[in-house]
C-alpha cells in the first residue's frame, strides 16, 4: 500500500459514497478527493473517531450503505428485453 502511485484515469461512472474517522490518518481533503473519480453523485460521511470508526458506529454505517444499495436499484433498468436469452 505505502508503494502504489495513482494513475489518473477517466472518472468512473457510478456514483461514491466515501467514509472516514474525523481522526484518521486520511485527511479530509484526502478523502473528498475521490470526488474526482466519479462522474456521479458523491457522498462524504465523517464520524468521530478514528481509522477503526467503523467499530463504534454500525448502525449509522450499514444505514448509510443500504441507502446507497436502495438508490442505485431504483435506476436499474428492468425492462424485460434486457433479461431475455439468446
Amino acid at each position: 500500500v505505502e508503494t502504489w502511485q495513482h494513475r489518473p484515469q477517466e472518472p468512473l461512472p457510478v456514483p461514491f459514497v466515501v467514509l472516514r474517522g474525523h481522526d484518521d490518518e486520511v485527511t479530509r481533503g484526502e478523502a473528498t478527493a475521490w470526488s474526482n473519480e466519479t462522474t456521479k453523485e458523491f457522498q462524504l460521511h465523517e464520524f468521530n473517531g478514528d481509522h477503526f470508526f467503523i467499530q463504534n458506529h454500525w448502525d449509522k454505517i450499514v444505514a448509510i450503505i443500504e441507502t446507497a444499495l436502495n438508490r442505485g436499484l431504483v435506476s436499474v433498468d428492468r425492462s424485460p428485453e434486457r433479461y431475455t436469452a439468446g
